[in-house]
């Protein structure tokens, strides 16, 4: 059973870390002073990369 988990979590799509990776970016955006264009642009084109 653990070996068909690892197996899983391993192959899963990069789309899947989306949230866990919008989240801390926009986290930090806001713990550094603020939401500001650039973190909106650095969110959007990190997704597309993600989205390859």
């Amino acid at each position: 059973m653990k070996r068909k988990i690892k197996a899983h979590i391993i192959t899963l799509s990069r789309p899947f870390a989306a949230p866990f990776f919008g989240c801390s970016l926009l986290m930090g955006a806001v713990l550094a002073g603020g939401l500001n264009t650039n973190a909106w642009i650095a969110l959007v084109g990190g997704l597309l990369i993600m989205a390859g």
